[in-house]
């Protein structure tokens, strides 16, 4: 199933439930029409109604005191041309949802016998090749000195710098988010590590995090909301780009905001 036809099964639901509701609202509408008319600076407006007897329209004028009228059949007229553009978008994406191809591009690579795949470069990378190329290509992290004693270590054997950092690595880890650690981002003419740069696989898309583990350090601090202001100033925006945790001697960090942030990577759509 791919993500196109997941997104566009939602957007059908959607439909469904505003039609249901201009629905409802159009079996409540008053009878007939409205008529504005523009006069010198006053704005006057018309009930339209059609004599059922001799089929000609007529229109009684709306006093201010019966506003809500004019309101509810300028809803009326607003709600049949919604409705209109409504059941057009729904009729289009049920012929799509329906007739939209169940295999996908990196089945079509997939579904080759091994002797084929070895001749053939896929227009798309299927998502393990694409993440296996992604891993594999190298970089110079910020390294660790011969005078740091500290050995902390994520479940996959990266070293880290800090007993937060594996909490952080082993929840991507366990939720299947590839991730390179203090992988160098030339950003604004300065060379960044971010702690994590993060891999959305099903959008091909890069993302970063960073632990500020020593808030209550005010010369950490400055440095902290400098790189905050940097980010933001070359378009890695908080919440969007950039994701954050915090701590300090006595906030410790949260898991339950690590496994949030993960649980939100991978409902990003």
């Amino acid at each position: 199933m791919t993500y196109f036809l997941d997104h566009a099964r939602t957007e059908f639901r959607r439909l469904a439930l505003l039609i249901e509701k201009v629905d409802r609202e159009l079996e409540d509408a008053p009878d007939g029409t409205l008529m504005v008319r523009k006069n010198d600076e006053r704005t006057e407006y018309y009930h339209r109604l059609k004599d059922a007897s001799d089929r000609r329209n007529f229109r009684l004028y709306i006093t201010r005191e019966n506003i809500n009228l004019a309101k509810e059949l300028a809803q009326k007229d607003y709600n049949i041309k919604l409705r209109k553009l409504l059941r057009e978008m729904y009729r289009l994406l049920d012929i799509i949802i329906r007739k939209y191809p169940r295999i996908t591009i990196d089945e079509v690579f997939e579904q080759l016998d091994e002797e084929r795949k070895k001749l053939v470069t896929p227009v798309v990378l299927p998502d393990d090749l694409f993440v296996e190329q992604w891993l594999k290509t190298p970089y110079k992290g910020l390294g660790f000195s011969r005078d740091d004693t500290s050995h902390f270590y994520a479940s996959n054997g990266i070293r880290l710098r800090s007993k937060s950092e594996v909490l952080i690595a082993d929840a991507l880890l366990r939720a299947g988010i590839p991730f390179k650690y203090e992988c160098p981002l030339q950003l604004g003419g300065r060379l960044l590590y971010p702690d994590f740069t993060i891999l959305l696989v099903h959008l091909r898309r890069i993302k970063y995090h960073e632990h500020f583990g020593m808030l209550d350090n005010p010369d950490y601090l400055d440095a902290f909301n400098n790189k905050i202001d940097f980010y933001e100033l070359n378009n890695i925006h908080l919440g969007r780009e950039l994701s954050v945790t915090f701590e300090s001697s006595r906030h410790p960090l949260d898991t339950r905001v690590v496994n949030k942030i993960i649980d939100n990577l991978l409902d990003e759509k």
